[in-house]
């Protein structure tokens, strides 16, 4: 029997093409009124037949499938009867127009028949086709509350209650996993097919898992274990129904309803489970980006999902516990002088031992490896010598009440409970161990099943089944936290033949076939002996060794246990011999060269950290009783461990945080082709010089520039993959682009105003783009202000980039109209300042300080997330929190990195730098550290490590602010913070932002007195007050009242445009105030600066007046003020001991005073001057952010600056070409490709050497004596992409029209009519296609019938509706036909990429076939409809989303896995 979804998909495949036929022949025949063709009755009753069947079919399922669900099945027949009473009025209508007279009417009555009928049958197939789902999602709900509602402690007041619950509750999860299963059946897609099978079956063993606990809590329902056994059994099941529901809401992606979100508990449930999936997605997403091509590749063998480190347990963990107790109360008792107890405690501690010492007996009778026999016998020994220790120092405190015997017996207790967890680790049974155990019991059942012995067998049985899980989780993790792909697929390979054989084993023993199980037991031996020779190369296993090692050895030298040092002593120096070998072995085995070589420098530094410890064993054992010997070996043994860290977290695969490259080897080949590039150019560039019309050079040099854009864009990548990094390149593109279209805006070239129109326009989308993606990935950690503030200033850039365009538009309108032209330039200034406000928001910010405090404090709240997560022993939130400490580490270096320079005092300097050093180094071991306490979160020894780095790393941070005094600092840079928030929403035109910031502008002045108070330097003090005094009288005041006024009246620029100026002259007074605090040089020259800047406000006001006599005064202040400020710069700019940021920032500073000279003209029109004055304030903003920059800043700015650029330069050769023009851009883009090549070349360089720079990466930087001799160079360029890329770039702008350049629509997923929600997805599908290298035609006939239907849509055009509607279905399903083919020619290759191609078509069909239905109700009925609109808005927001996705899956598929070439025209 077909499933309801197939009955479903059946019956809407004929009525789609159906109703779209018949609607459109009614339109048509009503739109000419003419009389009733013959086949329209005919017509009509075909659809109103297969609409009845429907209806049918429904009102069957809702009484069968769905007598157990009322709400589900009173939906169904409501729906079901409103199909049937639509099919009447249809009936009716067919008749009166038949019938009546009035044939018009009659027509209009049919086509609302018609709207009505395919309205209502289209809501039906919703509610059919979601009523499985929901049905599951309301078992499921009901189940979740019912275990909420099973409480242990009625087990013992009423044990029948209780186990009728609980039997209860066992037919709820049978129930669930039938309907589970049924959704596996239907399923297309083989991923969630299998999950959902595999989630089936688990529903029941933890149901059953779940009965047995119940049952064995009815045996005793007063043993606490088993009322945790029970509460931890519905602990499972709730965690297993929130994923089950979870990967079948996946399986409703085509047509979303959110069925779930009625049923409270299921959607907590839910939501919970898809916060942490996605939190593990994004830390997984994150070590994936560094992870090379080939591991990835090699490694999708594995196909298991990750798993969590196994929790390993010791036979004689109990007796342990025994001991630890004990040792506890004889240290307390000591302490408190109780004899009595501690003589109690003394001999539950002797007990104890025996008994421990008899366990042990019996592990090493049973273990054969003489090796770990003998380490164990040195522990139990090194063990009686501490006990004996503890109980001495406790009997001397108790007698004489002494301190130090008291601190000694606590001592001695707290080292007894360290050497405890190491015996705990000593008696764990290895993969060997089981491994060879399971031979054992393989054995046994054979020898049992030859005598006949059933019931031993299936004992045996049950043993084996036990061991095989816990050794499938033991193999896969050793799998998973492999280096080498190849000998993770063996094991995995291993792991999954003795899994199978296994299963044979246990199903012949039962069936008593002897052939079978010795033919089963001989494979289980083959893979059992393949597993020990793979497991016993893994060098992760070994290094636990060591670690325990060095345990035992601190214990026996804190202890003066001579004998312990010496065995410790050896036991290492075997496990760290084995250690080497492995990793050695290991790294030549890695594919990625950066892991490779970190692998082989940690291995490194260990042998020298192991060498200096052997030197201080040797000087510890010649004078034990002297305090430094005793010191200097600690201090050697914790230099080794922080080794074996490092080397552990290479050979996982964890690069942790690096304040170098990224990726080397991609900077050495990016310089590498940018340096061959800029030779060729400065060579084809002299031929065109020589002769400008040589065609062959120009093609040559076109091809050349069109290298630029990726081998640019590889650089910034290479250098750092924080794609923060990437929004400052994109924001001085921006930037850069706006000021070249400022410049022939001046200079009355209107085409190149329209060019650098639509350049502006595709950086400017993308940069909102790309802060928006920031902003998501922001929202799914919890970052709920970050986001805030990317989502202000993606806002920022759109509405100012809108505004812009506006006045540059109105400006080409009206050429002689001066005032417009300013306006123009001041909005292109406006976009200018939101861009750069981007930059900083994400690269370097000109409020260190403030970032310093405030990433100070994030990072105090990371360390305490990390912790609390390990004690909990969660190792999710463990990585989750160490991938958010990395990032925010990364930020705080870099801002003190960033401030460092500029300390005035030699001495403090060197201090912040020493304190920062640290900081860095406590702060990469914090990860390792979380890790090794979430391992064994009881382990006091890893807990009190953590706390020590935590600690020392929040010191060391507070150390570093001191050295610049941020806090103090950060308090005036949070009120300039809050006045560029008040002018970006004044700019933006939002007014409950701007009136929140100018509150909040209030507040933070209002926070700067208790500043001044309480400074101890009296002139430093008189400098603060006088600075407050002038914010308080002069600026905050006016500023709230002219704010108020702006807020008030939006549309009015002055009144914007005086706050602008009014925040100009107040930060005079905080840059006065901040020179005073801080104790660095850039800050002390900074109100110069600000006084600049202000005139340059002052000025643009006077301006905008009109009036002479302001203008000409204002001019005169920025002419005195601006040489104050070039001599301030100029200042800073010579103590910059980095030559590479010297010449840069020398570059910027001649420009300023180009633009200084400029000013001096005394013949300047006004509306020069309003240009020259928003240049001056560009170069001053520039010099000022490149003083406080940092390479990778300066790198990204640079990169940005360099594709805009050459692209100019690419569209001056030609016929006819400027030479002269030519060649000064040429220059231009030479200097930023040289500094671009400076910046990066350092960043590089400042890695060799470190470890972090690969050999190859490593030799590329011998080009730094080429790259040196070229700076002086005229027109040096460089490489990049390729040139069909850059032709094809620049075909996509030349064929912008001025609708590209309006302002963007509203943001995905709120368009509010029919044809914008078309064009979105159509655009959607077309960047998609811009994106792809392969041709796709199907898809862009798509892109092309989704427009048609937009513009349809909005001239009301009904026919030109229906036919695009059924166009688009037709493209779709050779889109379909396309997959299909695609998916017969993968066979087994690939299956993630296969499955999201199924999933794909699937969710294509049914949305062609909606797409036709929920149209024709659309064209039958312009009107607005809510209900079927929002369907419909749904729709085609899905099938773009699902089309876009499925051209870069076949992307994937056509060139990755069958290897097509790219066929792009």
């Amino acid at each position: 029997m077909a499933s309801i979804a197939q009955i479903v998909r059946q019956i809407i495949e004929q009525l789609s093409d159906g109703v779209s036929q018949l609607v459109l022949m009614v339109v048509v025949l009503q739109d000419q009124n003419a009389d009733v063709p013959p086949n329209l009755p005919n017509a009509a009753q075909a659809v109103l037949g297969t609409a009845v069947t429907l209806s049918k079919v429904a009102a069957q399922l809702a009484g069968t499938n769905y007598k157990n669900f009322p709400d589900i099945a009173k939906e169904i027949v409501e729906a079901a009867n409103a199909v049937q009473s639509a099919t009447d009025v249809m009936t009716t209508a067919m008749k009166t127009l038949q019938t009546s007279s009035d044939r018009k009417a009659g027509w209009a009555g049919l086509v609302d028949a018609c709207r009505i009928m395919s309205g209502k049958t289209i809501k039906l197939l919703q509610i059919v086709y979601g009523a499985e789902l929901k049905r599951l999602f309301t078992v499921a709900d009901d189940l979740l509350s019912s275990l909420g509602g099973l409480d242990a402690s009625v087990a013992e007041t009423d044990p029948q209650a209780f186990a009728d619950k609980a039997s209860e509750l066992a037919s709820k999860a049978a129930q669930l996993a039938a309907y589970v299963t049924a959704r596996a059946k239907d399923e297309e897609s083989p991923i969630l097919k299998a999950e959902l099978t595999r989630q089936a079956r688990a529903l029941d063993d933890k149901a059953n898992d779940l009965i047995n606990a119940v049952n064995a809590l009815l045996e005793d329902p007063t043993d606490p274990a088993k009322r945790k056994a029970v509460q931890s059994a519905i602990k499972d099941l709730e965690e297993l129904i929130a994923a089950t529901a979870s990967t079948a809401r996946e399986t409703q992606s085509d047509m979303p309803d959110g069925a779930e979100e009625s049923l409270p508990t299921l959607h907590k449930a839910i939501t919970k489970k898809a916060a942490e999936d996605l939190e593990i997605v994004m830390h997984e997403a994150a070590r994936a980006a560094a992870a090379p091509a080939p591991v990835a590749a090699a490694t999708s063998a594995i196909t298991f999902a990750p798993v969590a480190e196994p929790v390993r347990e010791s036979p004689v963990d109990s007796l342990l516990e025994k001991l630890r107790r004990a040792a506890d109360e004889l240290a307390t008792s000591a302490a408190n002088k109780d004899a009595a107890g501690a003589a109690t405690a003394g001999q539950d501690l002797l007990a104890a031992l025996a008994e421990l010492k008899k366990g042990c007996e019996q592990l090493t009778a049973i273990n054969k490896d003489a090796g770990r026999k003998q380490e164990l016998q040195n522990s139990i020994a090194q063990l009686e010598r501490l006990i004996a220790a503890e109980m001495a120092a406790a009997k001397k405190a108790v007698e004489t009440g002494d301190a130090k015997a008291v601190a000694e017996a606590k001592a001695r207790a707290a080292d007894l409970k360290r050497l405890l967890d190491n015996i705990h680790n000593q008696t764990v049974p290895t993969v060997a161990d089981k491994m060879q155990q399971m031979k054992d019991i393989i054995a046994e059942i054979q020898e049992a099943a030859k005598k006949g012995d059933t019931k031993k067998v299936d004992a045996l049985r049950a043993l084996l089944g036990k061991l095989s899980l816990e050794l499938e989780h033991e193999g896969k993790w050793l799998a998973q936290s492999h280096t080498d792909p190849k000998t993770a697929a063996a094991l995995v390979k291993a792991i999954d033949a003795l899994i199978s054989a296994t299963r044979n084993i246990d199903v012949s023993a039962a069936a008593n076939d002897k052939a079978k199980l010795d033919a089963s037991a001989k494979n289980a031996n083959a893979a059992i002996e393949e597993l020990l020779a793979l497991s016993n190369a893994l060098p992760l296993s070994t290094i636990k060794s060591v670690q325990n090692d060095l345990d035992v050895l601190e214990l026996a030298v804190n202890a003066g246990d001579s004998v312990g040092l010496v065995n410790a002593s050896a036991a290492m120096s075997k496990n760290v011999s084995a250690l080497m070998k492995q990793a050695r072995e290991a790294a030549l085995q890695t594919a990625d060269p950066e892991q490779r070589a970190r692998i082989q420098n940690n291995l490194g530094a260990l042998s020298k950290a192991l060498a200096d410890q052997l030197a201080a064993i040797k000087r510890f054992q010649m004078n034990p009783n002297d305090p430094a010997a005793k010191a200097d070996l600690l201090s050697k043994t914790a230099a080794v461990r922080d080794a074996l860290r490092a080397l552990e977290d290479s050979l996982a695969g964890r690069a942790g945080a690096t304040d170098g490259v990224a990726d080397a080897a991609a900077v050495a080949a990016a310089l590498n082709g940018i340096t061959s590039t800029m030779s060729k150019l400065d060579q084809l560039a002299a031929k065109l010089k020589t002769n400008p019309k040589d065609k062959a050079a120009q093609d040559a040099l076109k091809a050349a520039l069109g290298d630029l854009d990726s081998l640019n864009a590889a650089l910034v990548e290479g250098i750092s993959k924080d794609p923060e990094i990437a929004i400052v390149a994109k924001a001085e593109e921006v930037k850069t682009i706006a000021d070249d279209m400022s410049g022939s805006l001046a200079a009355k070239d209107p085409k190149a105003t329209v060019e650098g129109s639509k350049r502006l326009a595709a950086a400017s989308k993308q940069l909102v783009e790309q802060l928006r993606a920031l902003s998501v990935a922001a929202k799914s950690t919890g970052d709920i202000s970050r986001a805030a503030e990317l989502d202000a200033a993606a806002e920022n850039v759109n509405s100012a980039f809108s505004a812009a365009l506006k006045a540059v538009k109105d400006a080409l309108d009206n050429p002689d109209d001066a005032a417009k032209q300013l306006e123009a330039q001041r909005a292109i200034a406006v976009l200018k300042n939101a861009a750069e406000r981007a930059a900083q928001l994400t690269g370097s910010s000109p409020h260190d300080e403030k970032d310093m405090r405030d990433l100070a404090k994030q990072l105090e709240e990371d360390f305490q997330r990390a912790k609390d997560a390990a004690a909990r022993g969660d190792h999710t939130a463990v990585e989750q929190a160490i991938q958010k400490l990395e990032k925010d580490r990364a930020k705080f270096v870099r801002a003190a990195a960033r401030r460092e320079p500029h300390l005035l005092d030699a001495q403090k300097r060197k201090a912040a730098h020493d304190a920062l050093e640290e900081f860095k180094s406590l702060a990469d071991k914090l990860g390792h550290a979380a890790r090794e306490l979430a391992r064994n979160p009881k382990d006091a020894k890893a807990a009190q490590h953590l706390d020590q780095v935590s600690s020392g790393a929040v010191k060391k941070a507070q150390e570093v602010m001191n050295a610049h005094n941020s806090s103090s600092v950060a308090a005036v840079q949070d009120l300039e913070s809050s006045l560029d928030k008040l002018m970006d929403a004044l700019d933006r035109g939002d007014a409950q932002a701007a009136a929140n910031e100018a509150k909040q502008a209030v507040a933070k002045t209002n926070a700067l007195v208790p500043l001044v108070q309480n400074e101890t330097d009296p002139a430093k003090r008189e400098k603060l007050l006088a600075a407050l005094k002038d914010l308080n009288e002069n600026h905050i005041r006016t500023i709230l009242t002219d704010a108020s006024e702006a807020i008030k009246d939006p549309a009015n620029i002055s009144k914007r445009e005086k706050v602008r100026e009014d925040i100009a002259k107040a930060k005079v007074a905080t840059a006065q105030m901040i020179g005073a605090l801080s104790p660095d040089n850039d800050r002390q020259g900074a109100a110069a600066v600000a006084k600049a800047q202000a005139d340059v406000a002052s000025l643009q006001a006077a301006i905008r007046s009109g009036d002479p006599a302001k203008i000409k005064a204002a001019k005169e202040s920025l002419q005195k003020d601006l040489q104050a400020a070039i001599d301030t710069l100029r200042a800073a700019i010579d103590a910059e001991t980095d030559p590479v940021k010297k010449k840069a920032l020398e570059t910027k500073l001649k420009r300023l005073e180009k633009l200084q000279q400029d000013l001096n003209n005394p013949n300047l029109t006004t509306e020069q001057l309003g240009r020259l004055n928003l240049q001056i304030s560009d170069a001053l903003q520039g010099l000022v952010a490149g003083i406080g920059a940092d390479k990778l800043d300066e790198l990204a700015r640079n990169a940005g600056r360099v594709a805009p650029n050459a692209a100019k330069l690419r569209d001056t050769i030609g016929d006819g070409m400027d030479i002269n023009g030519f060649m000064n851009l040429a220059q231009q883009l030479g200097v930023e490709l040289s500094s671009l090549l400076g910046f990066a070349n350092d960043l590089a360089r400042s890695q060799k050497g470190s470890g972090q720079l690969s050999e190859d990466a490593a030799a590329a930087l011998a080009l730094d004596d080429l790259l040196r001799q070229m700076e002086g160079q005229s027109a040096p360029a460089p490489g990049g992409a390729t040139l069909a890329d850059l032709n094809n770039l620049l075909d996509q702008l030349n064929k912008l029209d001025k609708a590209s350049a309006t302002p963007a629509g509203p943001p995905p997923g709120q368009e509010k009519t029919f044809d914008a929600v078309l064009e979105r997805a159509a655009e959607t599908i077309q960047t998609a296609v811009r994106e792809s290298q392969m041709d796709n035609a199907v898809s862009e006939g798509i892109v092309a019938e989704l427009r048609k239907l937009a513009a349809a849509a909005r001239g009301g055009q009904r026919q030109a509706m229906l036919i695009s509607s059924r166009a688009i279905a037709a493209n779709v399903q050779s889109l379909v036909t396309e997959i299909s083919s695609v998916l017969g020619k993968m066979g087994a290759k690939n299956p993630k990429e296969q499955d999201r191609l199924i999933r794909n078509s699937q969710a294509l069909r049914n949305f062609a076939t909606q797409l036709k239905i929920l149209t024709s109700v659309k064209a039958a009925s312009i009107d607005k409809d809510n209900d079927s609109d929002e369907s419909l808005f749904s729709v085609t927001r899905g099938l773009g989303k699902v089309v876009a996705e499925s051209i870069g899956s076949l992307d994937t598929v056509k060139i990755t896995v069958l290897k097509e070439n790219p066929n792009k025209k």
